[in-house]
C-alpha cells in the first residue's frame, strides 16, 4: 500500500512540474508577444480585440502564477480563461478558426487540466 502511495505522490509531483513548466513557458511567450506587438506596432489603433488580448494575457499570467501555490484556484482560472480564449479565437479569426483555437485557447485549457489533475492526485494522498 505504501508503495502505491509513493508512486502516486511521485506522479503528482511530476505532473505538477510539467504543468508549471508548460504554463510558465506559455505565459512568458504570450507576455513577450504582447510586449513585442505593442513595441513594434504603436501606429495601430487600440481596438476591442486589443483590449481582450491584454485581458487574456494578464488573466493567463495571473492564473499560472497562482497555480504555483494554489493549484485548484489557478487551474480554475486557467480553464475558464482557456474556454474564453477559444471562443474569442473562433470569433476573431477570419479563416482557419479551428487552428486559431488550437494555437491560442487549447494550450491554456491543457495547462489548466494538468494543474487540476496534479491537485487531485495530491489531494487523494
Amino acid at each position: 500500500m505504501s508503495g502505491n502511495t509513493l508512486s502516486s505522490n511521485q506522479a503528482a509531483k511530476w505532473l505538477r512540474w510539467i504543468a508549471r513548466l508548460a504554463g510558465s513557458l506559455m505565459a512568458a511567450s504570450w507576455v513577450f508577444s504582447g510586449i513585442a506587438s505593442a513595441a513594434v506596432g504603436p501606429h495601430e489603433p487600440w481596438t476591442i480585440e486589443s483590449t481582450m488580448m491584454v485581458i487574456f494575457i494578464v488573466t493567463l499570467t495571473a492564473g499560472v502564477t497562482l497555480s504555483w501555490w494554489r493549484a485548484r484556484v489557478g487551474s480554475t482560472i486557467l480553464f475558464v480563461c482557456g474556454v474564453a480564449f477559444c471562443i474569442f479565437a473562433y470569433f476573431s479569426a477570419g479563416h482557419h478558426k479551428g487552428f486559431a483555437m488550437l494555437v491560442s485557447g487549447v494550450p491554456v485549457l491543457v495547462c489548466g487540466l494538468l494543474f487540476l489533475a496534479s491537485w487531485r492526485w495530491s489531494a487523494k494522498r
